[in-house]
């Protein structure tokens, strides 16, 4: 059972909760929002709302579909038939 790794500086880790945090801090990059570009214009672009001109709303149909679409998925998951 690994229950203890060295760190940068040399010291080493002294239990499986130390070992684990610190092996997580190695595989998963911090997300930092004043450093990382990229991300930060995706944050942008999410929080803008979508605005086009031939936009057209959903008519009743459409939206019926959807629904109906829904429980024809969820019955076939669960094998049953709604309908």
């Amino acid at each position: 059972m690994l229950t203890m790794l060295q760190k940068p500086d040399g010291s080493k880790t002294t239990n499986m909760t130390e070992t684990l945090k610190f092996m997580l801090e190695q595989v998963i990059p911090e997300d930092n929002a004043q450093d990382d570009t990229d991300h930060q214009n995706v944050r942008k672009l999410i929080e803008q709302p979508i605005e086009t001109t031939d936009d057209k709303e959903f008519t009743q149909d459409e939206i019926r579909q959807i629904i109906e679409g829904l429980k024809t998925q969820e019955s076939t998951r669960a094998g049953r038939n709604y309908k």
